[in-house]
């Protein structure tokens, strides 16, 4: 087994692979269906079929990549999430996973990484069969073809990235799939919800859908914006007025949403990384200082620290989010105390090198584990010490000594 300071555990990226070779081998096979039915119409009727030049080919990759990829990504990614993310849901389950000589980064990248190849397999199959059949009959185009796959990237990428921020953050196996669905339909459902209920109200109303706000929706803007734009050119063969039709351009409208999407997937991923990071961190020091106390009435007043402290991240967070990229809020993105906050403040809405990121992460990480073994340690005393209040400084004083 690798040694506890790995990042990637190949032993479990191949474990997650062959568990759950069912879910990816059968949407491979059905994906695979599609180019054989492709490559039947081509030897049935050959070059007169369906499709007859490559630009007719790239036409029909940009149409499947605005209208089915979204849709294929939404309900597969949520398997693939589901398959690798499973275990958070059963407490057997995670005591096993976490015993494994893997550092919890490790843990989850590994996870990450399994199930983002798993829900990319299928692409895979299908696409390279198809660039297979269309090259055998003269209809590759490369600028197509590569279109496509950043395309199909993107999407993927994204939805897995907002499923697995559904699993870490629901701790039901079936609040997770509606967390998800919720996320990528909700602002549609209340715009139609709150249009059709206005038009009761407001004389003259006639529409049902605004989509003022339906990038907030992203599987429905991306099925209504993101689409194939064809180019003809009519040619007049005789004076009876018979013409013929020539495709001379297509081009993928509104292509760079995809990228929008997929730079919130990494927004995604970070809040799932300093979110919990974070959320550890604090929940460690409110262990400790609530084991100092000896009655209940009196946790508030032990805390009040930590939620001043809390409270003042949050302000200058908030007041900071004019000037990310600011003297201010590039310290309080290195602290333990406020990255969490910060970090992902600075990376949704500025520019972060990525050595930054790495470095914030790993203080976080190290400051996590530390409170979480001093927590531990006074959590301990203070147990020990039941009915008598302790100061956090003369528990500090007595944890030195005993060492």
């Amino acid at each position: 087994m690798p040694s506890k300071t790995s990042y990637f555990n190949p032993a479990l990226f191949r474990k997650n692979l062959a568990r759950f070779w069912p879910l990816w081998g059968g949407a491979s096979f059905i994906g695979a269906l599609f180019p054989l039915a492709l490559l039947s119409q081509f030897l049935r009727y050959g070059m007169h079929g369906i499709v007859s030049e490559p630009l007719e080919m790239t036409l029909g990759y940009y149409d499947i990549l605005g209208s089915l990829v979204p849709i294929i990504c939404l309900l597969y990614g949520l398997l693939c999430a589901l398959a690798v993310w499973g275990y958070l849901y059963n407490a057997r389950s995670v005591n096993l996973m976490h015993i494994l000589p893997i550092r919890r980064e490790g843990l989850f990248v590994t996870n990450f990484l399994s199930g983002y190849v798993m829900l990319l397999l299928p692409f895979v199959v299908t696409g390279g069969l198809c660039i297979i059949i269309s090259a055998a009959f003269g209809l590759f185009e490369p600028v197509g073809v590569l279109v496509t796959v950043l395309g199909v990237l993107g999407e993927s990428f994204f939805y897995f990235s907002s499923a697995t921020l559904a699993a870490l953050i629901t701790g039901n196996i079936f609040a997770m799939p509606a967390l998800y669905l919720l996320l990528h339909f909700l602002e549609a459902i209340l715009d139609l919800l709150l249009s059709n209920f206005a038009r009761g109200f407001i004389f003259g109303l006639s529409t049902d859908y605004t989509g003022f706000l339906e990038f907030l929706s992203p599987t429905v803007y991306l099925l209504r914006n993101v689409n194939a734009d064809a180019q003809y050119q009519t040619t007049i063969i005789d004076y009876t007025g018979a013409y013929t039709r020539e495709l001379v351009s297509v081009r993928l409208e509104n292509a760079w949403f995809i990228a929008v999407y997929a730079l919130a997937g990494v927004v995604l991923l970070a809040f799932a990384f300093f979110g919990l990071g974070g959320y550890l961190f604090y929940a460690f020091l409110y262990g400790a200082m609530g084991a100092l106390v000896s009655k209940t009435e009196d946790i508030s007043k032990s805390v009040s620290g930590l939620m001043v402290v809390i409270m003042a991240v949050y302000f200058f967070s908030l007041l900071q989010l004019t000037n990310v990229d600011g003297q201010v809020i590039r310290v309080l993105s290195f602290l333990p105390v406020s990255s969490y906050s910060t970090m992902f403040a600075r990376i949704a809405m500025g520019t972060v090198a990525p050595w930054e990121v790495i470095v914030s992460f790993l203080i976080l990480a190290l400051s996590t584990a530390g409170t979480g073994i001093l927590g531990a340690k006074i959590y301990r005393m203070g147990t020990l010490r039941y009915g008598n209040p302790i100061k956090i400084s003369t528990a500090l004083k007595d944890l030195k000594k005993s060492e």
